[in-house]
């Protein structure tokens, strides 16, 4: 697959040809992708026996280029633990949770937005871009999210620890906990 010229031309002149796109085939998304190092030496072949042209880790490598933005072609994405899809907000980041993986205990966050090929994708890659003036006001923003974030989650760690104790102590001590009919519950 390839992407619209007109957004391939805006993101060349907006990042001076640091940035690339390119469809992982893989992944069913577009990758953006910034050159990092040089690549490997053409004709080196894979050390791995799964590396190959689908492979995207081995394509980042023999082009010496990273990650930064996946973007997907619509508002779902599989969760990256149990492939169940989730929605993704459109136009602005947020945590998401896959409801699947609470119920079997685990808690993955995933930060998640969709932006459509265009000028909205632009100006999000500009803010993350670290030569950009405008990333340190987003890394004060993002610190402050992080630490709210995290006190969110230690709060809601004590509030089962609490919980737990409350509900061990009712049996510990030997309350009886009686319903409204007079009914005693265990």
């Amino acid at each position: 697959m390839r992407p619209p010229d007109s957004f391939i031309d805006k993101l060349e002149s907006a990042f001076g040809g640091r940035l690339r796109i390119r469809w992982s085939h893989r992944r069913k998304a577009w990758l953006i992708e910034q050159r990092v190092a040089r690549g490997l030496f053409p004709g080196t072949k894979p050390t791995q026996k799964d590396w190959d042209e689908t492979n995207d880790r081995y394509v980042q490598s023999r082009d010496g280029v990273v990650e930064v933005v996946e973007v997907r072609t619509g508002t779902l994405m599989d969760c990256p633990r149990c492939n169940t899809p989730l929605k993704v907000p459109f136009g602005q980041t947020e945590v998401i949770r896959c409801s699947y993986c609470r119920l079997r205990g685990k808690e993955p966050h995933i930060a998640a937005v969709y932006l459509p090929l265009g000028d909205q994708l632009i100006d999000y890659l500009k803010r993350l871009d670290p030569t950009n003036p405008i990333s340190e006001s987003l890394n004060d923003d993002l610190d402050r999210a992080n630490e709210a974030l995290e006190r969110a989650m230690e709060q809601d760690a004590a509030n089962a620890g609490i919980a737990g104790f409350e509900d061990a102590y009712r049996r510990i001590a030997g309350i009886p906990m009686v319903g409204y009919t007079g009914k005693e519950f265990k």
